[in-house]
């Protein structure tokens, strides 16, 4: 049943949001303006450890325990974060066959400070002109963020509740999860669909059905995930 339209229906069979987290779908999808099979939906999973080599660490912090303890959003891991996230919005609007210029790009990861940066600081005026040093040099990772966000039109929800990893983030209120789940649906609800490393967003696509997708990314290292395996998209070939 991979890659089938079976899969998407048995899982809407057994699963429907929660009314207050579809409230919640709801309320995002119209402030946004993201309109069913209209939107192009970006996920990035940065505090993944597969991402980057085995055993990597940002300020003494193992990418491994980034779930259970986050990652300082500064130094090499915000270079690298910004980077990651430029390159999927890049392999969604020049690789996908849609017309991903005139409609959202929603924006989604497991760092919230990245969802803040590309979809709210990078267009603030105020935050750019406080940090002028990042945007002097021409290719930076900065200034080509910059530069996407200006062209395209990337949103993202407010990020007051982050997105607590199931696995990582247990026992706590079953609120505090909802934000997981609202992201999932809205990649579910997506035309095309941007993913890289981890299961996340392929696994929202599969459930959906698109043949619009793209993969900006793969684990560098370790055995290949089952199920993303059963995923079938192209891979974008634009340079890293």
């Amino acid at each position: 049943i991979h890659n089938t339209p079976t899969f998407g229906n048995i899982f809407h069979s057994f699963f429907k949001p929660h009314p207050n987290v579809q409230k919640q779908i709801d309320s995002v999808s119209k402030e946004l303006g993201l309109v069913k099979d209209e939107y192009t939906v970006v996920h990035c999973r940065v505090r993944h450890p597969k991402a980057y080599p085995m055993g990597e660490k940002f300020r003494d912090v193992f990418v491994a325990n980034a779930d259970k303890t986050g990652l300082p959003f500064e130094g090499r891991f915000h270079e690298l974060a910004v980077g990651i996230a430029s390159r999927a919005i890049k392999c969604a609007a020049e690789t996908l066959q849609y017309d991903v210029e005139n409609h959202p790009i929603y924006f989604m990861s497991d760092s919230s400070d990245l969802v803040s940066y590309m979809a709210f600081n990078l267009t603030d005026s105020e935050y750019t002109s406080k940090n002028p040093r990042w945007f002097q040099t021409e290719g930076s990772a900065n200034v080509t963020a910059k530069e996407l966000v200006s062209k395209y039109n990337v949103v993202g929800r407010d990020q007051s509740i982050v997105n607590a990893h199931i696995d990582k983030n247990k026992g706590r209120p079953s609120e505090a999860y909802y934000a997981t789940f609202v992201d999932l649906f809205l990649g579910i609800n997506a035309k095309c669909v941007s993913f890289g490393i981890g299961y996340y967003a392929a696994f929202a696509a599969k459930i959906s059905g698109t043949k619009c997708k793209v993969r900006y990314a793969r684990e560098l290292w370790g055995e290949l995930n089952k199920e993303v395996s059963t995923i079938t998209a192209p891979t974008c070939s634009l340079p890293l």
